[in-house]
């Protein structure tokens, strides 16, 4: 049986700082690919409790953090032609 992560909870204490500083930074990778302004207002109004945004913001912080672990493919993503198959 599976079980339940608080990570709306911890996204508001022991994890706010570790959240804001990966998805709320200027050089965050996920921009070429999600709305920055939206994740900014998501990250705020769930630290504010306005709103519990837990799972959403979990999938964008791996995201972001499989993003940051290949830092050669997203250069080669956002900035290499696609090639064309003949």
């Amino acid at each position: 049986m599976g079980f339940g992560v608080p990570l709306g909870a911890w996204f508001r204490t022991d994890l706010k700082d570790y959240l804001s500083d990966l998805l709320l930074d200027s050089s965050a990778r996920y921009t070429p690919f999600l709305s920055a302004p939206y994740v900014h207002r998501l990250v705020r109004r769930h630290q504010a409790g306005e709103a519990n945004s837990g799972l959403q913001l979990w999938s964008i912080l791996c995201f972001e953090l499989w993003l940051r672990s290949l830092p050669d493919w997203k250069q080669r993503a956002v900035h290499a032609p696609v090639p064309v198959m003949s």
